[in-house]
């Protein structure tokens, strides 16, 4: 089951649009934070799995970002 939708872009009621990654996608700190719409330090505090390339150098995977959204998911 996908959280993200995989069509193009879109506008919701807030008219920001909807962010949409392949599982294997790179990304940086302030993309997880635009795709989940929060701060960039609360992505910070979140227990996402991250590669440490540098001393400040964080990344993170899409799939793992997925994975902890479907973790914390109250179905």
């Amino acid at each position: 089951m996908s959280l993200v939708p995989r069509d193009a872009t879109h506008e919701t009621s807030e008219e920001k649009p909807v962010v949409s990654y392949p599982d294997s996608a790179i990304l940086e700190l302030q993309h997880v934070a635009d795709w989940l719409r929060i701060s960039p330090r609360q992505v910070e505090r979140l227990d996402i799995p991250f590669a440490l390339l540098g001393k400040r150098t964080k990344r993170y995977l899409a799939r793992d970002v997925i994975a902890y959204l479907e973790k914390k998911r109250i179905a």
